[in-house]
């Protein structure tokens, strides 16, 4: 999540130094979720078998993107810096992450889980805009390092304000797949079912993992066995085929799927309208840009602990409905004429709340998918992964337009942007209200 958000202070700048228009920013941000659309189907067939190796293969791209994006100022080409940014969403990595939660934790577990994962992703987020702010300020100086020839051509290794989030970022992931090599290990996931076998009756018995639990460093499982007699094989876990997929999507998934859209449309909105709105319509610069990022990052981090906690004494529905009805109340501030204080306080309370509310969605929608689904390819990691970042892509979509539009009146920018977003949660809260019993089956 730093990598994604690191470019957002800098990264009008590094456009049009490379002769591009600022609102391009809008593609430029949007072209990492756009590629992680297509990698995530990639990597779900790919988690059928194995976690390992689709994490490392991201290491490679995310290392290859980052270093595309550097060099795209030495170079002087845009296209390079598009296409880095394409290779960092082909490496996103998060589809994994979810699966990888949803096949290991438990059930009640899950939103707790999942709440923590979305704090640490608010980390990454409040870590990017800060380390902008801070190569802003101590790589402001063009640092220019003979590193190859080409054609007689000196290339140099330049570090500036612009090209040091892509050398930071390509360091940090050196150091993240070399850690996958050497630490990350398979873990047995909660949808096998084990088969034990009764030597004396004849009988087999059905056992699937309920808990597990660690005794002096050795993993035991706990099973909830049922005995079936005159049976000799466990059934097997089916996953779900393409054409199967009709009858396995039910009204409840659909229903979370769109909450989740809604959500990261918003989200987007504001991280990615951010720089642009508060330069032309408050005279902002880096500097206060990557600090109201920072600041907002780290405040989903104890909202997200805050919920964590809930989840184990509130309904997943409630908690969703509260914190959607906290976003609408944000957003309404926005179409108010916000000056600085309301834009600011405004954007806090949006993107806190709807942040926090993404771990109980997703957890929610573990819990609604079948096992067919959860052993298949389309599980709710790639699920989620999918509308999460078509939301994304739609909103940085929407924005490039509305920069557009507004190119000659950018003041009227920020009602263009929100008043589209306000009606989306307002939506959200109505399809919540609407499908209170739904949102529960299972």
């Amino acid at each position: 999540m730093t990598n994604y958000y690191i470019v957002g202070p800098s990264g009008p700048s590094y456009v049009t130094a490379l002769g591009g228009h600022s609102s391009l920013h809008g593609l430029l941000v949007g072209a990492t979720p756009f590629a992680a659309m297509f990698s995530a189907l990639i990597y779900s067939l790919w988690t059928n078998k194995s976690f390992r190796y689709p994490l490392l293969f991201s290491g490679c791209m995310l290392l290859s993107g980052n270093l595309l994006y550097a060099v795209a100022l030495e170079f002087d080409c845009i296209y390079f810096l598009f296409a880095g940014r394409f290779m960092i969403g082909l490496g996103g990595t998060r589809g994994i992450s979810r699966r990888y939660i949803a096949d290991t934790v438990l059930e009640e577990e899950r939103t707790r889980i999942l709440s923590y994962f979305v704090a640490c992703g608010a980390l990454g987020m409040a870590a990017g805009p800060a380390i902008a702010v801070f190569l802003h300020h101590y790589a402001n100086a063009i640092v220019e390092i003979p590193w190859f020839m080409v054609d007689r051509k000196n290339i140099t290794f330049i570090f500036n304000s612009l090209t040091a989030p892509g050398y930071v970022m390509f360091v940090a992931w050196v150091f993240y797949t070399c850690g996958i090599m050497l630490f990350f290990r398979e873990k047995r996931r909660n949808f096998h079912k084990v088969q034990l076998k009764d030597a004396e009756s004849g009988t087999t018995e059905y056992s699937a993992i309920i808990r597990k639990t660690e005794i002096g460093g050795a993993e035991r499982y706990e099973y909830n066995t049922i005995n079936v007699h005159e049976r000799k094989e466990a059934p097997p876990i089916s996953p779900t085929k393409l054409h199967q997929l009709k009858n396995e999507i039910t009204s409840t998934i659909v229903l979370y799927l769109v909450l989740l859209w809604i959500n990261k449309f918003i989200v987007e909105e504001f991280i990615s309208s951010g720089p642009i709105i508060t330069r032309d319509r408050f005279g902002w610069g880096v500097h206060k840009i990557g600090t109201l990022g920072a600041i907002i990052g780290l405040l989903v981090v104890p909202i997200s602990i805050v919920v964590g906690w809930l989840s184990k004494k509130v309904d997943d529905r409630r908690l969703i409905l509260a914190l959607f009805c906290i976003a609408v109340f944000g957003l309404v501030i926005f179409t108010c004429d916000p000056g600085e204080f309301r834009y600011v306080f405004g954007y806090l309370v949006v993107f806190a709340s709807l942040q926090a509310s993404e771990s109980v969605i997703t957890s929610s929608l573990s819990k609604c998918v079948s096992a067919k689904l959860a052993a298949g390819t389309f599980n709710s990691g790639l699920l989620c992964t999918e509308f999460g970042t078509a939301g994304r892509v739609t909103a940085n979509g929407f924005l490039t337009m509305a920069g557009l539009l507004t190119k000659t009146t950018p003041n009227l920018l920020i009602y263009v942007v929100f008043t589209p977003a306000c009606v989306l949660a307002v939506t959200g809260v109505m399809l919540m209200k609407f499908n209170w019993q739904e949102m529960v089956r299972r």
